[in-house]
């Protein structure tokens, strides 16, 4: 067990090093959603009726808003978090999502603490304020309870290409929601690591619409990363329209000609201390000092500038949010309904909603990444204690070999008997919930343990009476020199000062249990194998392989919220032929591996063992991609070796069915190596779903000497020859 946790320290420590090494960069620009489709043609495709669905019903919900003149009010934004993990540091606690929307809503409000130190009057005087507030809804699409947080548990946390498949695994209507999705990594974008990417409004995919985002910058509140890619999806480009001096589109920030970070920009990168910055060609600049003396706006969230220097949106990328959000001569924004009253209530976003109760869920895993071990071997029970913070007031572990525990976190555990085992864990926890508003009538006090208020400082800036009005505090002037004239404001003076708002916060306290319940969690096997047999078949005339197979899936659980479900299906027992083990068609939004694995077997006595199975397939289209892995262990599952494979043509040898395929086109194969002569071997059927399919199946998996196979197979082929295939 130290051997293997010190591995791991290894691979962590080598993938920290690669990580800080690499340049970070965004994977938002115009055009990237066409280049993905161009890359991934075959996985876009299967989205297309989920889009066509999408767009009615957004269009229905449109066009019962008014598109009377623009709304001033704050415009409220429904979101819900998504946070794909696999119990690792990308797990992001509640306190930790609560705390990046805060941030959010202070930035894209011009209210970030470094506002007013790091943001040259020049630039300060064209700030923008949108007035948007962005919160985590309490009600899911089914109009039941939520925090807004949904925690789906897969390897797929670490993104593989097609980077917006990860969508897939759990999506809201994006016509109601602004899904976020947070993972532990993404794809790398032109040598750089990907921090995160946002679809653009009008992008023409609503399946795939919202942010992706990597942990470490979701959880981080001295990221700017988030707020940069929600800019995006407000519908704004990077500040030097991702070309050398390009053009975003934006007349109010200054045109720039490199991004001010990862990219073309020999530097030195810029700081407080370097305004101004890249003034007149000269000095890289993209037009003459005459014409802007301020320089590039490298403080422009919407730049590649290092996060602690960014702090501002322009009153021109401001309309742009506005167009987004509610159109522009008298036409309806791409994302009007979400801030409708109608849509705030359906979300639970409408001031004074009640958040859910006792909505953490306990988890775990098996540290290590093995649910199959030797008898003897330690196993490592790891529940999700991080969660629930300080709330925890007791833990109970069932084992399922009448042993528990109250561990909170990192249980040893050895088995004495060899057995398929059930385990649960029981968090018990105390929950407190808050609702904020600035209006005290709209809380619920009745049911509140208690609540209070606190007074923010809010910046303002106008001209002198506009903030006389406001009954603004520490009323000071800014004057505007030579230094404005690209803005038109040489010669101009504005006026910063300070609104108190008032928060009222009500607090609800609870008492919760969480379990969770994992059926056959860990088998545990003997170092020798008591199947002594001389041969073994499977004909699986039988539904119930429980005794002999298990079923792997890489999504056991998917989320009732995945696009398609029945695309994550895993193997299965089919009627079809007598009785066969069959893995159903796929649609290709989602990648995966499902293993299909045998108990054990003591070939020792064996010349040469070997394994034989029959197979056939069938694809949707003219580019197959799904493969066969077959591969063995010989200490109870802890390693797994590479024995053979069916290509993507073999697994559809039937050719092309634009039907659900019923097996009729059998083939089959033998396998064999030296090392299957031990006394402990098991077997592992490895489907890898990497694109759209027809169904697979798998039947006669027999076990024995290779040379009473190959005789089988020969015979078996001869038999086949005699039916025509039916494509």
């Amino acid at each position: 067990m130290k051997l293997k946790s010190t591995l791991l320290l290894i691979i962590f420590c080598l993938f920290s090093i690669v990580a800080i090494s690499q340049n970070h960069v965004c994977g938002s620009h115009h055009g990237y959603l066409e280049e993905q489709k161009d890359k991934f043609p075959q996985f876009y495709k299967s989205l297309e009726n989920k889009n066509l669905q999408l767009e009615e019903n957004n269009a229905k919900l449109l066009s019962k808003v008014s598109n009377n003149e623009k709304s001033t009010d704050k415009k409220i934004i429904p979101v819900v978090v998504h946070v794909i993990h696999n119990f690792g540091s990308e797990n992001v606690t509640d306190a930790q999502v609560h705390d990046a929307i805060r941030v959010l809503n202070e930035n894209i409000n011009g209210q970030d603490p470094q506002f007013i130190s790091r943001t040259p009057d020049v630039f300060a005087a064209v700030v923008g304020k949108p007035n948007l507030e962005f919160r985590l809804a309490t009600k899911d699409p089914n109009g039941e309870p939520t925090s807004g947080i949904n925690r789906i548990q897969s390897e797929m946390t670490q993104v593989p290409e097609p980077r917006d498949q990860i969508k897939a695994m759990s999506y809201w209507n994006s016509y109601q929601y602004l899904n976020i999705w947070v993972v532990k990594s993404l794809p790398t974008e032109n040598g750089g690591v990907l921090l995160g990417y946002a679809q653009f409004p009008f992008g023409g995919s609503m399946s795939t619409d919202g942010v992706a985002i990597i942990a470490n910058q979701f959880a981080s509140t001295s990221s700017s990363t988030l707020t940069h890619e929600v800019g995006h999806w407000l519908g704004l480009r990077h500040v030097w329209g991702d070309a050398v001096c390009g053009d975003d589109n934006v007349a109010d920030t200054p045109p720039q000609r490199y991004s001010n970070g990862f990219g073309d920009n020999p530097g030195p990168l810029p700081t407080t201390n370097s305004f101004p910055y890249h003034v007149g060609l000269q000095n890289q600049g993209c037009i003459a000092d005459s014409l802007n003396w301020a320089g590039e706006m490298f403080m422009n969230y919407m730049d590649y500038t290092d996060d602690q220097y960014c702090t501002m949106f322009t009153e021109g990328q401001v309309d742009i949010f506005n167009r987004t959000l509610d159109g522009e001569d008298g036409g309806i924004g791409y994302r009007e309904y979400m801030w409708q009253e109608e849509n705030l209530i359906a979300t639970g976003t409408n001031d004074g909603a009640l958040p859910p109760t006792c909505n953490k869920q306990a988890d775990f895993q098996e540290g290590f990444g093995n649910t199959s071990v030797c008898l003897g071997e330690e196993v490592w029970f790891k529940s999700n204690k991080s969660m629930f913070g300080s709330s925890i007031t007791s833990v109970l572990w069932d084992l399922g070999d009448g042993n528990t525990s109250s561990v909170e976190n990192n249980y040893l555990h050895t088995y004495s008997q060899a057995n398929t085992y059930n385990v649960s864990l029981t968090i018990n926890y105390n929950e407190e919930t808050q609702v904020s508003s600035t209006n005290l009538s709209s809380l619920d006090l009745a049911s509140a343990s208690s609540y209070d208020s606190t007074v923010n400082s809010i910046i303002v800036q106008g001209t002198q009476a506009e903030l006389n009005d406001m009954g603004a505090s520490n009323i000071t002037s800014h004057p505007i020199d030579s230094l404005g004239v690209y803005f038109g404001l040489d010669g101009t003076t504005f006026y910063r000062g300070f609104v108190d708002e008032v928060i009222y916060t009500a607090y609800y306290n609870n008492s919760c249990t969480s379990t969770k319940v994992k059926n056959g969690f860990i088998s545990v096997n003997s170092e020798t194998a008591s199947n002594t047999a001389s041969e073994y078949s499977y004909t699986f005339a039988n539904p119930d392989i429980s005794n002999e197979w298990q079923i792997v899936a890489a999504n056991e659980n998917p989320s009732q919220w995945a696009f398609n479900t029945s695309s994550m299906s895993s193997w299965k027992h089919s009627l079809s032929s007598g009785g066969c083990m069959m893995m159903p068609s796929k649609d290709g939004s989602t990648i995966s591996v499902e293993s299909l694995i045998s108990e054990s077997y003591n070939l020792s006595s064996f010349t040469k063992p070997a394994i034989k199975f029959e197979y056939t397939g069938a694809a949707v289209n003219t580019f197959p991609s799904n493969e066969l892995n077959v591969y063995y262990t010989i200490d109870c599952g802890d390693s797994w070796s590479f024995l053979g494979k069916l290509t993507n043509l073999h697994v559809a040898r039937a050719g092309l069915y634009t039907t659900e395929y019923e097996p009729m086109d059998w083939a089959d194969t033998v396998m064999t190596k030296n090392a299957l002569k031990n006394d402990n071997v098991q077997f592992k059927f490895e489907y890898s779903n990497t694109g759209a399919s027809n169904n697979f199946y798998l039947d006669n998996i027999q076990i024995g000497e290779e040379d009473d196979l190959i005789k089988e197979s020969i015979n078996f082929q001869t038999r086949m020859s005699l039916y025509p295939n039916p494509t």
